[in-house]
């Protein structure tokens, strides 16, 4: 993939993680994404409500709530308030 063909969109990645949410953080950057980490589903929807990204990718088994019930709270902001928002999990 060439730099900058994600130019002009937001990703919200969640992950309990260090590692992974860096790695994988650096590597959508690298492609021209602004991306904003989150290190569990509590601040991973708080980043989707006040960033309204493009794209969100989650970790499925995070500690406290899972990936599930973070698709789902994201599922029930509505279609206005970026409820739409394609997940990748």
């Amino acid at each position: 993939m060439s730099p900058n063909r994600l130019s002009n969109l937001t990703i919200v990645v969640v992950g309990d993680h260090h590692q992974v949410r860096r790695y994988l953080g650096a590597y959508l950057y690298h492609l021209g994404a602004y991306v904003v980490a989150a290190e569990n589903a509590f601040v991973g929807l708080e980043a989707v409500r006040t960033y309204r990204p493009n794209l969100a990718v989650s970790d499925i088994s995070t500690p406290g709530r899972d990936g599930f019930a973070l698709l789902r709270d994201i599922r029930a902001l509505g279609p206005d308030a970026g409820g739409n928002l394609p997940v990748i999990a």
